[in-house]
């Protein structure tokens, strides 16, 4: 799972990405040249995780509820075998293979889509500048239980944390 700021951030800088968002609202949104807030706000561009866990399209213009919301982690608590955070790739890595099993190599930890490499402007970080949780509610709760899985995991299969995160302990 991906921090909501973070895919907010990659999506804008993707073409306005709005997978699942019906061609003339795309046209409209591009024609505006939105900000990253009027991009984050506009109709169907937050709420993509949410949306995605409960069968729709990432950029549907679907209005999420909080009964989504709740289904989401529903759904990711008691159907998911496994999460992992893109933030946490390394410790995620470490706890997949500790779950599962099988013979850990170099290759799992290596980035093989790494965007600076192909856009040289382009600032992985810059999200935390650009976005906040309150850009997108739902998928931020969502990722917050989402890490909390992903933590309880981390203790259940005695891994240590090898990077403190935003300040978590």
């Amino acid at each position: 799972f991906r921090d909501p700021r973070a895919r907010l951030h990659s999506a804008y800088h993707n073409g306005l990405h709005a997978v699942g968002m019906p061609l003339q609202q795309q046209r409209e949104m591009h024609l505006s040249n939105p900000s990253y807030k009027e991009y984050a706000a506009w109709p169907g561009i937050a709420g993509c995780q949410t949306r995605m866990l409960i069968g729709r399209a990432c950029n549907e213009p679907y209005n999420v509820t909080e009964s989504d919301v709740e289904l989401a982690i529903s759904r990711v608590r008691a159907k998911f075998a496994f999460v992992g955070l893109t933030d946490e790739w390394n410790d995620s890595v470490c706890l997949f293979y500790a779950m599962f099993g099988g013979n850990m190599t170099h290759h799992a930890f290596k980035n093989i889509r790494d965007t600076a490499k192909f856009h040289k402007d382009y600032d992985p970080e810059a999200y935390k500048v650009h976005f906040t949780p309150e850009d997108d509610p739902a998928d931020w709760r969502l990722y917050e239980e989402v890490k909390a899985v992903f933590r309880e995991n981390q203790r259940l299969f005695g891994l240590p944390r090898a990077l403190q995160i935003d300040g978590e302990q």
